[in-house]
């Protein structure tokens, strides 16, 4: 009379799941012990492609109109390779247009994610709107466990994101992402990484920075080039990324982007 409990087991997740009668309004709760999402095979960062066509709003009707109000934590949670170590999150129904994420966090060691937005739904809008903020200890490791390897060596990173896109949290897509990014690397370097055979993640290509500067800094990029920070604010529309003021305060002079 109080409640459903769902013991579910299985090579993706081991988890309890509360189901209160009038779970619309009620609510569930999930407690996973661990849950893995997504495929294991590498994950493929690619050019954003060509904008998809909006969401359909039929059946966005419908999927708005069911979700309930959710309590979720989780002790070990991945997606594909990335590990989103311990989270938790809340999702409640504000009003008959508006569902709230609030209280996500993802922490992991140094590393956390912390994030809170909305679905705002109605007969002229829908649209996903979200805040956050990313902490990284070590953006090399990060980008290791990802199976890239990383130009950027010895920096932690501290990212501030306000970012939007058409329908609901399920319709994500790179090439409907848009908002704005603060982002800030502390003290560290950036090697000389040849790409041969290796997946390369890389915010600043050396090469790319060694052609088009005016003057030669060949023999300084060769062995790395250090640097106290780098900082830039970048803007997101349909998934393109730009700056106009990104910093590099390096040991050997500085850099404008």
């Amino acid at each position: 009379s109080e409640w459903l409990l769902l013991h579910l087991n299985a090579n993706e997740t081991r988890s309890e799941i509360k189901i209160y009668p009038n779970w619309l309004e009620q609510g569930i709760d999930i407690n996973a012990e661990f849950l893995k999402l997504g495929s294991s095979a590498e994950a493929e960062i690619t050019a954003a492609p060509t904008v998809n066509d909006l969401p359909n709003k039929a059946d966005n009707d419908i999927v708005f109109a069911n979700i309930p109000p959710l309590n979720f934590h989780c002790d070990s949670c991945s997606i594909g390779l990335l590990d989103m170590g311990e989270v938790d999150a809340k999702i409640q129904r504000e009003s008959g247009e508006t569902i709230r994420l609030t209280d996500f966090q993802a922490v992991r060691g140094e590393t956390k994610l912390s994030l809170n937005g909305s679905w705002l739904h109605n007969n002229l809008n829908s649209t996903t709107s979200l805040i956050g903020k990313l902490s990284v200890d070590d953006v090399e490791s990060e980008m290791q466990a990802l199976s890239f390897d990383s130009i950027i060596k010895d920096s932690g990173a501290k990212i501030d994101v306000n970012l939007n896109w058409s329908g609901g949290l399920h319709d994500f897509d790179l090439s409907r992402l848009n908002g704005k990014v603060k982002g800030q690397l502390d003290d560290g370097y950036l090697a000389d990484v040849s790409d041969n055979g290796a997946r390369l993640f890389s915010v600043l290509s050396l090469q790319s920075l060694v052609r088009k500067l005016t003057l030669d800094f060949r023999d300084i990029f060769s062995d790395g080039m250090f640097y106290s920070s780098i900082e830039g604010d970048y803007q997101l529309d349909h998934g393109t990324l730009t700056t106009e003021n990104t910093e590099m305060n390096g040991t050997a002079g500085n850099l404008f982007m």
